[in-house]
């Protein structure tokens, strides 16, 4: 596929060309769609998993492709390009696109009036807080967006930021910060803007700022701004869900507590609903004759993704260390010096272990031995087999796992069954039939 992406970046996890594992499907009926939905979407948990990878598989946006269902499957990492909200409780996640958050009970403080104050130059959040003597969650933020020509007032408690994607969704149209010439037209102040008053524009309210009273807000007047402003006694709007869901936040769905995490993407599915099928023509025949548009669901893995998902998550100082699923070959041995002992040795175990179904790549190469290693570590197989002279006289061969920091010594007669065995513990962690994993062990630093 090709993408005309604006942030190309990571290696091969964002990039404008890249090779995709598509697949669709089409249904009759919704029931019999969510039944192979729910399939695929197993089945890409155990596709992962072969691939040494446990994913958390997230609800997230519909975006570009629309449809009402999506969800991502996402590698833990600190370097993830998104962020997952988990719920330790009920294992609730969500990219942070979509989260959402328990709402806040409001106490039973009573609206108090309206107060003009004056806060000279005070144009953020942060100094009017200052100023007034609050906390940030005592303020009303303006945040203030475009849909096309629209200009898109929306309002969320100081402390909240607002999710660009939900108000998106919200407007059914995308959104972008608005822009001076728009603002001018509106007769916005910058810095002291306020939805008490304004006329002309679409007002946007956060759940945030209804569940919050006797906020701080602007005064649509330069160096002024009003205490106690409550919604909906002082203004109008659009009640929503548009703030940014984070860690500390309640679970929507239990009583709690939503953790952060980063991750990156590897997969998605989608339920595309009958868009697609209705422009295109994709029909058939019901029972009774009639034409019906099918229910079309999307599904994909991004195949470079895996393999630079995994060099950003398995790495040292030193290279890559692949998962056995993913690695281009199995073991790695490395014969040191060219004599016909060493040389008959390393072949004897090149042939034993080709026949066992193990590939194998031969470093034979006339370079020293620091090459030889630092090449192996660079490359990162899952094994290192080290076959040298000294050893031999002692009739061992030496066995090192990448990812361990020593290696072990295995009798010469014995190393294909030995070698067979560490490679079936390393691809026994990776079985697509072992229990789901459970990601809130990572989040806890274990």
């Amino acid at each position: 596929k090709f993408r005309d992406e604006p942030r190309s970046r990571a290696g091969l996890i964002r990039v404008r060309e890249f090779a995709m594992k598509d697949a669709y499907s089409l249904h009759c009926d919704e029931d019999e769609m969510r039944v192979l939905y729910q399939q695929v979407v197993d089945a890409y948990v155990r596709v992962f998993r072969r691939c040494g990878m446990e994913t958390v598989v997230t609800e997230s946006s519909t975006g570009m492709m629309g449809g009402s269902t999506a969800h991502e499957f996402m590698l833990l990492d600190p370097s993830g390009e998104d962020t997952i909200l988990i719920c330790p409780q009920c294992r609730y996640t969500a990219n942070q696109e979509v989260a959402v958050s328990r709402r806040l009970i409001p106490g039973d403080t009573l609206p108090e009036p309206l107060e003009e104050v004056s806060t000279p130059g005070a144009t953020t959040i942060e100094h009017v807080a200052n100023l007034l003597g609050v906390g940030a969650e005592s303020t009303a933020k303006a945040v203030f967006y475009q849909a096309g020509d629209e200009l898109i007032f929306a309002v969320i408690r100081g402390d909240r930021e607002i999710n660009e994607a939900k108000l998106a969704g919200l407007l059914k149209a995308p959104v972008e910060p608005a822009s001076p010439e728009l603002l001018r037209r509106a007769g916005i102040v910058a810095g002291y803007a306020s939805p008490v008053g304004i006329t002309g524009v679409r007002v946007v309210v956060d759940h945030s700022i209804a569940d919050s009273p006797n906020l701080v807000g602007g005064a649509n007047k330069a160096g002024y701004h009003l205490r106690n402003t409550n919604y909906p006694r002082d203004y109008q709007g659009l009640q929503a869900d548009v703030g940014m869901a984070r860690g500390g936040d309640g679970c929507p769905h239990c009583s709690g507590t939503l953790c952060e995490a980063r991750g990156i993407e590897l997969g998605n599915t989608f339920q595309l609903g009958y868009d697609y099928s209705e422009k295109r023509g994709a029909l058939y025949l019901d029972p009774d004759g009639e034409p019906r548009p099918f229910f079309m669901c999307s599904y994909g893995i991004g195949v470079g993704r895996i393999l630079g998902a995994a060099v950003e998550r398995w790495h040292d100082e030193s290279g890559m260390i692949l998962p056995p699923g993913i690695a281009p070959w199995d073991v790695h041995v490395v014969q040191l010096g060219g004599n016909d002992d060493v040389t008959a040795a390393a072949d004897e175990l090149v042939a034993g272990l080709t026949d066992r179904g193990i590939q194998v790549l031969h470093d034979e190469r006339s370079v020293s031995a620091g090459v030889k290693f630092n090449d192996a570590d660079l490359l990162g197989l899952p094994l290192r087999i080290t076959v040298s002279a000294r050893n031999l006289r002692a009739g061992q061969i030496e066995i090192k796992p990448r990812a361990a920091e020593d290696a072990q010594m295995v009798e010469l007669a014995g190393a294909v069954a030995a070698i067979s065995g560490l490679l079936d513990q390393l691809r026994d962690r990776h079985r697509p039939d072992r229990p789901i994993w459970d990601p809130i062990g990572e989040l806890d630093g274990n």
